[in-house]
């Protein structure tokens, strides 16, 4: 899960909880969902909590006791609704799971979270699934549906391609749709990252490889010419810069720079929607009234997908090289 920093915003809702909502509302049961799919994923993780109300304690205190925050026998499924098949997920402590629980004002142990692994559960590219969860007590089930997101075409660099950075000129990224994938399967939102991947040997020790991350583009959203495309341009100085803002001036360290990796991460359409609801209504003339996004059929959060799409160990060019060993912003940095 590598990835699984999507759109902030997302995340962040995932693996704790929004604070955000005012979801004390009588003693009525409010589920409160976080999930996204991914096809990429080892196992899915879904956070299902509810709202609570004391008549007697604030709420910050209730927000401590574990029974108030977590339903204690809730049916949780998955439902492929091509073939109706059912997947039940299992309860775990996400504290265990490697998913610890940031500190705020929810209790952060236990931290349940729900779970399918891979081998339970497959996410496939541009099926229908349904949530469905059984509160019991005669409550009704509630229910939310999401696509799944395809991933499309990375048309820039194209294969065998080594990339070019020069300083005043544009390395241009793109990637795009087909015209046979159906629309509501298209993602509408985008992460685009660098992997920049080098070998490093401190004081004549073996080479170890080492790499930085580098986001190229932040939940982009329209095409850029309306028809399935999307472009990223980069100014060539920009790649050098990333270079040695990331690695440490050492007399004692021997570089030599290995290749790239593109990471392209999509979210769906509920992504979009939840992101640009809770931007709206901000700024200083504005009521500050942020609505609340939820495609649950009751309760609020998001149930969604995301993907991940990767063309790995990309080449640059001899000139390009020679800028990373030569070149003003790089040179202290031992690159040989």
């Amino acid at each position: 899960m590598k990835y699984a920093v999507l759109f902030s915003v997302i995340v962040f809702s995932i693996f704790s909880c929004s604070n955000d909502f005012d979801i004390t509302e009588d003693t009525k049961d409010i589920p409160v969902v976080y999930g996204l799919l991914n096809p990429a994923d080892t196992a899915t993780y879904l956070r299902i909590e509810r709202g609570f109300i004391s008549d007697d304690q604030s709420a910050l205190e209730v927000a401590q006791i574990p029974d108030s925050l977590y339903y204690q026998d809730l049916d949780a499924r998955i439902v492929d609704l091509d073939t109706d098949i059912e997947y039940m997920l299992s309860r775990v402590d996400g504290n265990l799971e490697g998913y610890v629980r940031d500190q705020g004002v929810f209790t952060i142990a236990p931290n349940y979270l729900y779970k399918l692994t891979a081998d339970q559960f497959t996410v496939e590219e541009g099926k229908d699934y349904e949530l469905r969860l059984n509160r019991g007590d005669g409550l009704p089930v509630v229910t939310a549906n999401t696509s799944t997101v395809q991933n499309p075409i990375i048309s820039r660099p194209g294969d065998a391609f080594d990339l070019s950075f020069r300083r005043g000129f544009e390395t241009f990224f793109e990637w795009r749709y087909v015209n046979s994938i159906d629309a509501e399967n298209v993602a509408g939102i985008f992460d685009l990252y660098l992997e920049l991947k080098y070998q490093e040997s401190l004081d004549n020790a073996p080479f170890e490889s080492k790499s930085i991350r580098w986001k190229l583009a932040s939940n982009l959203r329209e095409s850029s010419s309306g028809n399935r495309t999307w472009s990223v341009p980069i100014e060539g100085q920009r790649f050098f810069n990333r270079l040695a803002s990331g690695i440490e001036v050492n007399s004692l360290a021997v570089r030599s720079f290995s290749n790239i990796d593109l990471v392209l991460v999509s979210g769906g359409q509920e992504v979009v929607e939840f992101i640009s609801i809770g931007q709206a209504n901000l700024g200083i003339t504005s009521s500050q009234d942020i609505p609340t996004y939820t495609n649950l059929s009751e309760g609020v959060g998001i149930f969604s997908s995301r993907n991940t799409l990767s063309k790995n160990s990309i080449g640059v060019t001899a000139e390009t090289l020679d800028s990373i060993r030569m070149g003003q912003a790089t040179r202290d940095l031992n690159f040989q």
